[in-house]
């Protein structure tokens, strides 16, 4: 998948391949370029999908040593040099954007805002359902000692 890269272009691919994967569960989610370099200018007010301090600081100094930027196109992975990769990264800032609540995002930062959410309330659901089965058995087991023998005088209330 790398191949056609220069060593250092790979690996700059690689490490945004990565993180496109451990955010997103995607090998190289649609725009990912676009959100990374978002993080690598600093561009990230409102963001839920957050780098560390160190995964955006290994991502500026992969790009500044092959002086470029991985991007998707035609079904595979190119470099652009920095002459090129930073006015279309502008031009698609300035032409994908979403206003909401007063905020401005690009398409991909709303895109990650959206899939973060829902990644929340997934996490939210299953929390819930494990919580609730635990009110289940707690409750069958209070059931359970007020009818028993311990507790005869409960029942004449009743």
């Amino acid at each position: 998948m790398f191949d056609h890269l220069s060593p250092d272009q790979q690996a700059l691919a690689e490490y945004m391949s990565r993180l496109s994967e451990e955010g997103f569960r995607a090998g190289w989610m649609e725009n990912v370029e676009y959100l990374l370099w978002s993080a690598v200018t600093g561009n990230t007010a409102g963001m839920r999908w957050a780098l560390q301090d160190e995964e955006v600081a290994k991502l500026r100094e992969l790009s500044e040593q092959c002086h470029g930027w991985i991007v998707h196109e035609d079904d595979r992975l190119r470099f652009l040099p920095l002459g090129e990769w930073e006015p279309r990264y502008r031009a698609h800032q300035t032409e994908r954007t979403i206003q909401i609540e007063g905020r401005l995002y690009s398409r991909e930062e709303f895109q990650a805002e959206v899939d973060a959410r829902r990644k929340r309330l997934v996490e939210l659901r299953q929390m819930s359902q494990v919580a609730e089965r635990d009110l289940e058995e707690a409750l069958a087991e209070l059931f359970g000692a007020l009818l028993s023998d311990d507790f005869k005088w409960a029942r004449g209330f009743a």
